[in-house]
């Protein structure tokens, strides 16, 4: 029987990006973002036990056997009086770039292209202000490196 456990604590009202992943078929990975990982858990735990998981190939893999740990990659603090609105541009930026760095592993790696094209413009829009140019050559440089070109 198949099963999700936590490997990280979460707290309640916790925001981040995480990871569910398995040893099973050479290891596999999910990787998503929410603003409350713990709703999060919950929803994937429950989802994939009746079958209705939003991805077909983690629920496959489910259905096969396989055992998955969630694990929070990066959490993100945020003002909790504000919207959650301003927190979601630094949420998606950070999982793109795990995407991208486990694009080996990835299950859900639809476009890298994409991906590292929307981290660009997260940078330059909303979150020019929370990084540096210094942090921004160094995503810039990540990015080449990281990702096919759309040719």
């Amino acid at each position: 029987m198949s099963t999700v456990k936590l490997k990280t604590k979460l707290r309640k009202q916790g925001a981040g990006v995480y990871a569910l992943a398995t040893d099973f078929d050479g290891g596999r990975v999910y990787v998503g973002e929410s603003i409350d990982l713990y709703t999060r858990f919950k929803d994937h735990s429950s989802q994939l036990s009746r079958g209705a998981h939003h991805n077909s190939e983690l629920q496959h893999l489910y259905d096969l056997g396989a055992n998955f740990t969630f694990t929070v990659l990066r959490e993100q603090w945020y003002d909790y009086n504000k919207p959650k609105t301003h927190i979601k541009p630094q949420l998606l930026f950070w999982e793109s770039f795990y995407i991208i760095k486990y694009k080996d592993v990835a299950i859900n790696k639809d476009n890298l292209y994409s991906r590292a094209k929307n981290m660009e413009s997260i940078v330059h829009g909303q979150l020019q202000y929370h990084l540096n140019p210094t942090k921004l050559a160094l995503v810039k440089k990540y990015l080449s490196q990281q990702v096919p070109s759309s040719n």
